[in-house]
């Protein structure tokens, strides 16, 4: 084991924020509402909006569906956070 506790070779997780922006972006892009893709994800008619403004987190399956229906890999949904 290291000093931090893990064991040799691991390399910690790359810490990511779920980004709204590019979310409202992609959405926009295709001319989507946000309650036609909180719909289609299977959310309740607010989820989207909720999201887009910060107030909640879509599950992991709707994040998924979300991309699909957006044409956008899961993972161009994120920003890398910065170790401060």
């Amino acid at each position: 084991m290291t000093r931090r506790g893990y064991p040799p070779g691991y390399r910690q997780p790359v810490p990511l924020r779920l980004d709204f922006h590019k979310l409202r972006v992609a959405r926009k892009t295709l001319d989507i509402s946000q309650v036609e893709l909180s719909r289609r994800c299977g959310a309740a008619d607010k989820a989207v909006s909720n999201w887009e403004h910060g107030h909640g987190y879509p599950s992991l399956p709707q994040l998924v569906q979300a991309a699909r229906i957006l044409s956008v890999p899961v993972f161009s949904l994120f920003d890398i956070v910065e170790e401060q």
